[in-house]
């Protein structure tokens, strides 16, 4: 349907701009969406409110601030500089912005989308025009004086500099300054390692954060600007699901005083030490101390996301003990925890970090992907997370490998030295337990989830316990009748996965039988 036909035919015209501005919100925070981790994916198409702005002068006026609303901009393709030109000649609509996705990657490293990519990091005349380019120059200079002729090392350009040249970083930096009620950040960088100069949005937040190092012979006196001052969200990625990018980059963010959620996808946090030297054993340290980086107890987060990342005992205890009070705590691995010298998994280093936090922790996830608890968990300290966990008096929901929370010696030979009953805590309201069947002994398995189910409902140990999540452990074999009538008789919502006879349930469909939610798989 044309722009025309649409203009003549839709019963839209009729309806009041309240109607209009809820059906354009409903359109407008269904873009973008986030994959399972809560990072971005990409690439991805133009905002769904763009033909929407075109149709009349009225739809345009009621889904304008929607449109900037919330955006996924990649700097290096057309629609990033359309939207960065939208708000340069709609200054009223940049307090609108309230969630950005920024893929700030080379145009070497970007993917091809529906325009080919230009060469040389550089916005092509196409993009916009010398005058537009001249506006944005202007506009870096008047938002934030200081950072208009700040240069990252002696012979780089100034970021007004880099904005005159088309830098598709730069110009990202300043529509990230404009928006000025951000609340949500999700930012996908290209390759970068502690050393190399940091990209522009990067030395943006450290100037606000007053961390910023000055090089020699520039003006050292740089006042903080008043900005992510609403910002509570921030989702750091690495572009690349095979790569990584420095954890270092992640420190100027934990001193946002207003942030409260951190996620990071892909983060290597290896070097995240208490105590790094230099190779030749001289002692002298070569990076900053960890302490410098994420000062003890001086960050505001209270929800930590590390996602997919290689993080050790020390890079785990550095981001945690940062924190003054972690609600939530989710660690999801391919590879990361692990030791420095023995690439295992330590359960300890975890227990030492839930510690921190046993007093306000009220959320735990630990998972692992594609089994790679097999690869890293071989000598797992027994019992240290059981011992912490069960001092987390405001527990509400938590989500644990038993090999995770044994050991995996312990688990394999069956000889968990303490029944779930005895670990985890009595204010658990939803608790998701994964486990390899074909690794431990069925009947202490069993015995255990029966000890479980038994201390529930209002007499029990766990009286506020209403959901228990075995789809990542008991499959069509194993023998749930026990187990359905306990959890019936205690009103727990007991999810199971099984085979229904001659039949294969769908995967992803669930039934409901008395307090048993089943759940088919392939």
């Amino acid at each position: 349907m044309t722009q025309a036909q649409l203009h003549a035919t839709s019963p839209f015209e009729r309806a009041p701009d309240e109607v209009l501005n809820e059906i354009f919100m409903h359109i407008a925070t269904e873009y973008p969406e986030n994959s399972d981790c809560g990072l971005l994916t990409w690439p991805c198409g133009p905002h769904p409110l763009l033909p929407v702005v075109q149709v009349n002068k009225r739809f345009n006026a009621v889904a304008s601030p929607l449109l900037v609303l919330r955006w996924r901009l990649r700097p290096t393709d057309r629609n990033g500089a359309k939207f960065v030109l939208h708000l340069l000649k709609h200054p009223y609509l940049r307090s609108q912005v309230k969630s950005l996705a920024l893929n700030v990657l080379s145009f070497e490293r970007a993917l091809q989308g529906d325009d080919p990519a230009p060469p040389n990091n550089r916005w092509p005349q196409s993009y916009c025009s010398t005058e537009e380019v001249e506006l944005l120059v202007q506009s870096a200079e008047r938002i934030y004086p200081p950072l208009a002729d700040w240069r990252g090392d002696e012979e780089g350009l100034s970021w007004t500099g880099q904005i005159a040249q088309r830098s598709p970083g730069a110009i990202a930096a300043l529509a990230v300054a404009w928006a000025t009620e951000l609340s949500t950040l999700d930012l996908t960088l290209d390759f970068w390692a502690s050393g190399e100069p940091d990209p522009w949005l990067i030395q943006l937040v450290k100037m606000v954060v007053g961390v910023l190092s000055v090089p020699e012979g520039q003006d050292r006196d740089l006042s903080s600007p008043a900005m992510f001052t609403k910002l509570r969200c921030v989702s750091l990625g690495h572009w690349d699901t095979e790569g990584s990018m420095d954890g270092r980059i992640a420190a100027p963010f934990f001193r946002l005083p207003g942030l409260r959620v951190f996620r990071a996808y892909a983060m290597e946090a290896a070097g995240l030490t208490l105590d790094e030297a230099d190779s030749s054993g001289s002692g002298t340290a070569i990076q900053p101390l960890a302490d410098q980086l994420f000062p003890n107890g001086t960050s505001d987060v209270e929800e930590l996301h590390i996602n997919r990342s290689f993080i050790t005992d020390n890079g785990i205890r550095v981001l945690t003990r940062a924190c003054r009070r972690l609600r939530v705590l989710i660690l999801q691995w391919g590879g990361s925890l692990v030791s420095e010298e023995e690439s295992e998994f330590s359960s300890e280093s975890i227990a030492n970090a839930i510690s921190l936090h046993a007093d306000s922790l009220e959320e735990v996830r630990i998972d692992c992907y594609e089994d790679l608890w097999v690869q890293y968990c071989d000598n797992a300290d027994p019992g240290s997370l059981g011992d912490c966990l069960v001092h987390c008096n405001k527990l509400k929901h938590l989500a644990i490998d038993l090999v995770v929370l044994y050991g995996l010696d312990d688990y394999d030979q069956n000889s968990a030295s303490q029944p779930l009953s005895k670990v985890l805590p009595p204010s658990l309201i939803s608790l998701r337990l994964a486990f390899e069947p074909a690794s431990a002994g069925d009947q202490v398995t069993q015995e255990n989830l029966v000890d479980l189910l038994r201390e529930c409902g209002p007499k029990g140990r766990f009286p506020n316990l209403k959901k228990l999540d075995l789809t990542r452990c008991m499959d069509e074999t194993e023998d749930y009748q026990d187990l359905l009538a306990l959890a019936q008789e205690a009103g727990v919502d007991l999810m199971l996965r099984i085979r229904s006879a001659g039949s294969v349930i769908p995967r992803h469909t669930s039934t409901t039988v008395g307090s048993v939610t089943t759940v088919g798989f392939q």
